[in-house]
């Protein structure tokens, strides 16, 4: 190493942060803005030379005898590394808490990265130095500096690996004579641990290059540090919830384990004498305990339970907990009557301890060889649990892993914990590229990523709960604790089980048989290469497989139907897609007869025989497979849900109260607090997330129910804002974007003890904000070892126990809060509506009731209505249909009409709308439906009209009657800006007629001239097209369609182009909808086209036609103007009518729609037509006759007679401005043959 000029590091830091970071940002000047990502700085920038070289040359041990080396020199002064700025936090900081800086260095290495070497002493750890390396470059913002690697080791130890064929003894010897001792070494590893003579910052080095002169052949390595994977235990789930997910209670049916499978725990050793873990201890049947003689002959002397490879003796007992905890997943004895249960009631587990809080590589490869060797001597060893790693590559670690592979036994690893892609950043042992290693996520109670697990697509191959998991713990007792080294065990545990089951199957297979049989989460794709969680009950071979059942159709978890005259349409899919494979069977749960009328696989029609409160549950078979569902429905007048109700502010009447509407007298001062006008339904009080509240006289209670609407804005002063503050209770969110699992949007419950208070959480991003959500909490304090039931929306959820109480539950009356504590710092920023409180627990079907109880209050459904607006109930008639409010209605609804099985065909539109139109082309009985859906309810309205001839015929003919012209249209082509949500690009079209008809979709990005267009094209296209029933198909590359791709060259594809999407598609007569949008939410310049092939080769049915074309989409100026291309084919002059839509979209868009705009025809270059008001256009009074025309006046419409040909059609805001417009085009007969 150069020599370098030694510094004193509290005085001349903050010299050397500001030359790093000085001479970093002018190299970043020099480069402009070429330097956009992070990059080495340039090594002749800086030299060769160290900035800051070692203050102390070390303590030679043999001189300094048993005390510790006196490094007191190298310790960091009082204006040291705190006053540094630029240098972040990392891993370490944690891993090293408490021990004392010895030493530290900094040096810009020839990449040009930033190299900081610490030197540290823990006199309670057995290994006592630690030598840290941590790399680190320039950020993006220039400044500051960025982690790149890291890696700990002893600082006065190595560990070597003795080759094959070589005297063991005289390599040994020839390393003592030069200094390096061995330190540990075990008769069933080639790797030996060396003692270093000094403990300095380059001891570990230096001792590396004599050993590399010396013996050329030796592999020799620094003794790398791991560290257990496990984090903080004040995070803590719901006791068990693991194993429910895993479905664990199911694969007990098969077998709940083996006495003679042994899993082995490289760890901090285990506390044996734990009653639920001393039943499942390994016991080595080849040794005499306490004889002192090494009787089967392994090299270790009396290993009756494992061995501890710290200590070197016989008792691997735990001292720091990791490994005890570890153990309980694996096999907790099972059906004791004792705390917990593991993943194998039976099982035998092997102690080897490594270390406490950081495991030397030497030792867990001496462990790990020391299981090879029990498997080897015919121990069923079927896996080793491996909860720890670091970013340190050993290749005689690998090594070992593969010695345990060729003995047939899996190496089940933790995956880390510091959030990161293990594709780029390795974490070992987990990401070493040997065949029997098994890399295990961590996810919550969500199904998600834990968010302090890494991850890898193809690095890490499965997720298994790891937040907060309830085990054992030394002396005993049970605890918490978080982490990948808590998921690890739960798969190591399940391959135990698997080789109870199953004991002839290979290592191969049983690993096979992990990865194929998850459960597979759309959280987890591209995150694990399995794509899901672990399952045991599939990984046993346990059918029946449970399916996922949805009931699409109503919407609500509860349902109103005011009026029992009309059927409820009940419509369900399993797996996100009606299967037609899948049999479905509606029941009664609760409530009266239902009458259940089929419609066809999926779809069902229940009639009620009168009014009431019901629950239907569907189920859903598929060969062996099942699952279920259920919906609530109040048919009639809704229910008040008033037992136990001691509470209930709806914040209506004026003045400075919040009257207690439960008569109670629990009226509420506002304490800076408002009412306004957007709540639920009438008013809401409102906080401001600073300083507002409601106080009032708040009851004594053991047994409740608590419950709001709820409209959160923002964290406000806190990231704990409280909706409802009771002297010994709470109802809150956690708010913490990001962070713990426990305050990642999740819905909270605390409960005061007078020892350990209770917090319990609902899964992790659950919550929203600047959306009214519906949140409810029951409790009963009396029951030992109880927990709330949470409920969102009325959706029971899956309950985390963040903080497990313990004591006696406290009771008493005293000031209770909305909307923020008493002391002002829990601050809620939005609006409250509905509050209520009960002194019982509510049932489920209560809470969902609750989310009607608005509607009840409010008389808005008493005079709700389908009313029609507009047209007479004849063939050829527009009808307009709305829906009336008896007030105003809720906001944040939506609304889904549909015509009811059996209805004549119609030409229908506003689906999504408070008004709906439909045209029917024949006579007949016509059911409309609608559902409105608010969070978690939905409120269905039925009217039925007789179809029938008669009265006055229209001046104009609808679509369908009269002769149509030989023209006909061929394509239409939409050019506009894509984005996602309402700026998706939405094409639509109309088949009339009998037969099917072909039609080739497409949808384009890459290949459109950017630079020509001026803004960015779609650069991943992916075209959806929907009919009646939902999505048909998709596509995101046209290559992808097989034989159905032949002959696309000729409508503008290209294999330079495979990302480019197409549909080719043969579809009956109807509507059907296309959206292109951009994958994964991209955006940019997009090209939509619907050709009709069959008659532009003139082929298919002559029986059926295109007859309407439109499109939607984001409408600018520029190249983001919607363009759209318009193709007349055949003979003849064809009429057409071409409307340019937008105020009418305000209901569904507000402000966002087109607010005036104009449509513009050219051919060529040359405009046929423009018009801005359709009623001041030329055809005024034939345009008013036809069915199509726009509903408000300032919007756009061209009555046009066209001979065949290409055509262009601009759609803008008259001033220019931004917003959602429609074009559509129809295909009229003539009306001079009418």
């Amino acid at each position: 190493m150069p020599d370098s000029i030694q510094l004193k590091l509290g005085r001349h830091f903050e010299m050397v942060r500001r030359l790093f970071i000085g001479f970093a940002l002018a190299v970043l000047a020099a480069v402009g803005l070429q330097w956009v990502a992070p990059r080495a700085l340039p090594e002749s920038s800086f030299g060769a030379e160290p900035i800051l070289a070692p203050v102390s040359q070390g303590v030679d041990r043999e001189a300094a005898g048993a005390s510790p080396p006196d490094l007191t020199a190298a310790t960091a002064g009082e204006d040291g590394l705190g006053d540094f700025g630029g240098l972040p936090p990392t891993r370490f900081d944690q891993n090293f808490a408490g021990a004392t800086l010895l030493a530290e260095r900094f040096e810009v290495l020839p990449d040009g990265l930033l190299l900081r070497l610490r030197l540290f002493e823990d006199e309670d750890d057995p290994f006592r130095y630690y030598r840290l390396e941590e790399r680190f470059t320039l950020a993006e913002n220039g400044r500051d500096l960025r982690p790149v690697s890291s890696q700990a080791m002893l600082a006065d130890r190595l560990a070597v690996g003795i080759p094959e064929g070589v005297s063991r003894e005289d390599v040994l010897q020839a390393l003592a004579g030069l200094g390096y001792p061995a330190e540990r070494l075990t008769p069933t590893s080639p790797v030996v641990q060396l003692r270093l003579p000094k403990v300095t910052l380059d001891a570990v080095p230096e001792a590396l290059a004599v050993l590399a002169e010396a013996f050329p052949g030796l592999e020799a390595e620094p003794d790398f540090v791991h560290f257990p994977g496990n984090l903080p235990n004040d995070w803590r789930p719901a006791e068990l919830w693991g194993l429910t997910r895993v479905e664990a209670p199911a694969a007990w049916r098969t077998t709940t384990g083996s006495a003679q499978v042994a899993v082995a725990v490289i760890d901090s050793g285990i506390d044996l004498q734990h009653p639920d873990l001393r039943p499942n201890r390994w016991i080595n049947p080849g040794e005499t305990p306490a004889n002192g003689i090494d009787d089967d002959g392994n090299g270790f002397v009396d290993d009756i339970n494992g061995w501890d490879f710290v200590d070197k003796n016989n008792d691997p007992r735990d001292l720091e907990g990791h490994g005890t905890h570890v153990a309980g997943t694996i096999g907790a004895v099972g059906n004791n009557n004792r705390g917990i249960v593991g993943m194998n009631w039976t099982v035998r587990l092997i102690a080897l301890r490594v270390g406490d809080r950081r495991f030397p590589n030497s030792l867990t490869i001496q462990a790990l060889d020391y299981t090879t060797d029990l498997r080897n001597r015919g121990i069923r060893v079927v896996a080793t649990n491996n909860s720890y790693g670091s970013e340190s590559f050993s290749s005689l670690s690998r090594s070992a892993i593969a010695r345990s592979r060729d003995a047939g036994i899996l190496f089940v690893a933790a995956a880390g914990n510091e959030s990161t892609n293990n594709d780029s950043t390795p974490h070992y042992p987990s990401s070493y590229n040997v065949a029997n290693i098994i890399a295990v996520a961590s996810s919550n109670t969500a199904d998600r990523l834990s968010s302090f697990s890494n991850y890898g697509q193809s690095s890490v191959h499965l997720a298994a709960p790891g937040t907060a998991i309830y085990s054992t713990i030394p002396g005993g007792g049970y605890d918490y604790k978080s982490g990948t080294s808590m998921a690890t065990p739960m798969v190591a545990g399940a391959l135990a089980l698997l080789a109870a089951a199953e004991p002839t199957l290979s290592w191969q297979q049983a690993r096979t048989r992990l990865l194929e049989s998850v459960d597979p989460q759309p959280l987890l794709i591209n995150r694990v290469s399995s794509g899901g969680r672990l399952n045991v009950r599939r990984l046993l071979g346990m059918d029946p497989a449970k399916l996922e059942v949805e009931v699409v159709r109503p919407a609500g978890r509860i349902v109103h139907l005011p009026d029992s005259g009309h059927p409820l349409p009940l419509d369900v899919q399993v797996g996100g897609a009606a299967a037609g494979s899948v049999s479905y069977a509606w029941s009664v749960i609760e409530g009266g007869s239902v009458g259940f009328d089929p419609v066809d696989a999926a779809s069902t029609q229940a009639t009620f025989t009168g009014d009431g409160v019901y629950r239907l549950r569907v189920e859903a078979k598929a060969g062996d497979a099942s699952g279920s569902a259920d919906r609530v429905v109040v048919v009639g007048p809704i229910p008040a849900v008033e037992n136990g109700l001691v509470a209930h502010w709806t914040f209506d009447e004026a003045g400075g109260n919040a009257l207690d509407q439960s008569g109670s007298g629990r009226h509420g001062q506002l304490q800076g607090a408002s009412r306004v006008d957007q709540g639920l339904v009438g008013r809401a009080a409102y906080f401001d997330g600073v300083s507002s509240k409601i106080s009032f006289s708040a009851p004594q209670l053991t047994r409740m129910t608590l419950a709001a609407w709820a409209r959160a804005e923002s964290a406000g002063n806190s990231i704990f804002p409280r909706i409802i503050n009771l002297p010994n209770y709470l109802l809150y969110y956690g708010q913490q974007f990001g962070g713990e699992d426990a305050n990642d949007d999740t819905l909270k419950f605390f409960a005061e003890k007078t020892n350990q208070d209770g917090v319990w959480y609902s899964p992790p991003k659950g919550v929203r904000r600047h959306a009214w959500t519906h949140t409810a909490a029951t409790y009963d304090s009396t029951v030992p070892g109880g927990f709330p039931r949470l409920y969102l929306d009325g959706e029971p959820q899956v309950v985390g126990v963040q903080v497990n109480p313990t004591g006696v539950q406290r009771s008493s009356a005293g000031t209770g809060y909305l909307g923020e504590n008493g002391e002002g710092t829990r601050a809620w920023h939005g609006t409250l509506d509905e509050v209520r409180i009960y002194d019982r627990e509510l049932t489920p079907t209560e809470i969902a009731l609750l989310l009607l109880q608005p509607l009840r209050r409010s008389g808005v459904t008493t005079g709700l209505d389908l009313e029609l607006k507009a047209g007479e109930p004849m063939p050829g008639s527009e009808l307009r249909l709305a829906v009336g409010f008896d007030g105003s209605p809720p906001p944040e609804i939506t609304y889904r009409w549909s015509l009811a099985p059996g209805s004549p065909p119609a030409v229908t539109s506003g689906a999504a709308g408070q008004e709906f139109t439909a045209i029917f082309s024949e006579p007949g009985s016509a059911g409309i439906t609608l559902e409105i859906s608010g969070a978690g309810w939905s409120v269905f309205l039925g009217k039925t009209l007789q179809i029938t001839t008669g009265g006055s015929t229209p001046s104009f003919p609808p679509p369908g009657q009269g002769s149509v012209s030989s023209a006909q249209l061929l394509n239409l082509s939409a050019r506009a800006q894509v984005g996602s949500g309402a700026g998706v690009l939405i094409g639509g079209f109309v088949i009339e007629g009998q037969g099917p008809r072909t039609l080739i979709l497409t949808g384009k990005g890459p290949s459109l001239p950017e630079g020509a267009l001026g803004s960015p094209v779609l650069a991943d296209p992916r075209l959806q097209l929907f009919g009646s029933d939902g999505l048909i198909t998709a596509n995101t590359s046209w290559l992808n369609l097989g034989e159905s791709s032949e002959g696309l060259e000729d409508f503008g594809f290209s294999n330079d182009h495979p990302g480019e999407a197409a549909l080719v598609v043969t579809l009956d007569p109807g509507v059907y909808t296309v959206h292109l949008s951009g994958v994964d939410g991209g955006e940019g310049i997009g090209l939509m086209e619907i050709f009709d092939r069959d008659a532009i080769e003139g082929s298919g049915s002559e029986s059926s036609r295109l007859t309407n074309l439109s499109a939607r989409a984001r409408v600018a100026t520029g190249a983001r103007q919607l363009i759209g291309g318009l193709v007349i084919g055949g003979t003849g002059t064809g009429y057409f009518q071409l409307n340019g839509i937008g105020p009418s979209l305000a209901q569904f868009f507000g402000s966002g729609a087109l607010a005036d705009p104009r449509i513009t025809l050219f051919s060529g270059s040359t405009a046929l037509a423009t018009n801005a008001a359709w009623k001041e256009g030329e055809d005024a009074d034939l345009a008013a006759t036809s069915p199509f025309a726009p509903k408000l006046d300032e919007e756009a419409s061209l009555l046009m007679a066209l001979e065949p040909g290409a055509f262009t059609l601009q759609l803008r805001d008259v001033d220019g401005q931004e917003g959602i417009g429609l074009v559509e085009i129809y295909a009229l007969p003539d009306p001079s043959t009418q």
